[in-house]
């Protein structure tokens, strides 16, 4: 506790107040702190995790249904930091809205996407199934996205090193925009 006085008049004792770290992901809807990283979205068994020291998205059989809006579109994850961030796959997951999202998974940070795990993905949106605004990275896991736009889509490299990817655009199915 810490005593507050002011003027020789003593106020009372408070306690000291620990706020979370708010990191710039958000999952489902919900935005990762500290307090909620090791149980994103709160179920029993977690299925969505993250290491903020390695800036790892642990995805475990998880089926992500709601989304972030911003500035309008709705991405089921949505990153917004400057490190590079890594999703890895157990099980089978999805990221694909009762609303339709507008992104299934969007990086609209200064960082990589790296996707790699045993476990599978599917994510689908009206513009984008998987995008970002740097180099994403596919190692491995299985990798099902869709889009009415571009299915997979990178402001600079897209390298695919191993898993498998099927890559569904009515438009394009996997595009770079670098040169």
């Amino acid at each position: 506790a810490i005593a507050v006085s002011t003027e020789g008049q003593d106020l009372g004792s408070y306690k000291k107040v620990q706020f979370p770290v708010m990191y710039p992901l958000w999952v489902g809807g919900t935005q990762v702190t500290s307090e909620n990283a090791s149980n994103i979205t709160g179920g029993d068994p977690v299925t969505a995790s993250y290491n903020a020291e390695t800036h790892i998205l642990t995805l475990n059989n998880a089926n992500i249904t709601t989304g972030k809006p911003v500035g309008g579109p709705v991405y089921g994850i949505y990153y917004a930091g400057s490190d590079n961030l890594a999703i890895h796959l157990t099980g089978d997951n999805s990221v694909i809205g009762t609303e339709r999202f507008n992104c299934g998974i969007g990086i609209n940070g200064k960082g990589a996407l790296t996707i790699s795990g045993s476990g599978s993905l599917r994510t689908s949106g009206s513009d984008f199934g998987i995008t970002a605004g740097q180099t994403i990275k596919i190692e491995s896991g299985s990798i099902t996205a869709s889009a009415d736009n571009l299915a997979i889509t990178s402001d600079k490299d897209l390298e695919i090193s191993g898993g498998t990817v099927k890559a569904t655009g009515s438009n394009i199915g996997i595009y770079s925009w670098s040169s």
